[in-house]
């Protein structure tokens, strides 16, 4: 994905430029999904417990987290919510990738097993991510080969152990950051998050299935 845009992509547009328009599809996107209430006092309350969590972060070891971390803050509490949403994502994504190296998951195979456990499927993934039909068969012929995936394309009871503690290890490596928040605040800021993703998703902003795997989440 990144080898058919960079570093071509600089020739159209400078990485200024590319992360103004960002902030401003967002704010678009933001706006037409929920209404009047952008600028409400639990968006602002959230945007600020939000940012204490990235602040306690660390860069460490987190590739995609480091390169967005120094970016400028929006100053409106919607964007500056969605800043953090995106700074929490990469921080537990960085993680969740170091936990699949460990596990010794590369990257093809990683959507394989995600295929197969029902947590994002092929059609979703495959050409979204770029991979090839032979790419597949290799990255299933190796974990087969691992004992991992069933010829069929079922996770095998380790498979099913690995791709668990996999989560588990991302859990846990995204969790230190929490502990800088009172359990009211972060309970409040996961029900504004619950509730503003459900909005978002009802608007039919996001796609789906999509291949991020995002869901309507439980009230």
């Amino acid at each position: 994905m990144v080898a058919k845009a960079i570093p071509h992509v600089w020739d159209l547009v400078t990485p200024e430029a590319a992360w103004q328009a960002r902030v401003e599809g967002a704010d678009r996107a933001l706006r037409d999904a929920l209404g009047d209430t952008t600028s409400s006092a639990d968006i602002w309350h959230a945007a600020v417990a939000a940012r204490r969590t990235v602040d306690a972060c660390n860069v460490d070891g987190r590739a995609l987290f480091a390169a967005h971390v120094h970016l400028d803050w929006p100053a409106e509490p919607h964007l500056a919510l969605w800043h953090a949403s995106t700074l929490l994502r990469e921080h537990r994504g960085d993680g969740h990738v170091a936990a699949l190296v460990a596990a010794d998951i590369d990257g093809c195979g990683t959507h394989v097993m995600a295929d197969a456990a029902g947590a994002v499927a092929r059609k979703q993934t495959q050409k979204n991510r770029g991979w090839s039909d032979d790419d597949w068969t290799a990255a299933a012929n190796r974990l087969a080969d691992l004992e991992l995936l069933t010829p069929d394309g079922t996770l095998t009871a380790q498979g099913r152990d690995l791709w668990a503690d996999v989560a588990a290890r991302t859990n846990h490596a995204a969790s230190r950051p929490w502990d800088v928040l009172a359990d009211r605040d972060r309970d409040a800021l996961v029900d504004t998050w619950r509730r503003l993703s459900n909005t978002i998703y009802d608007a039919g902003v996001v796609p789906l299935p999509n291949p991020i795997g995002v869901t309507r989440l439980a009230p």
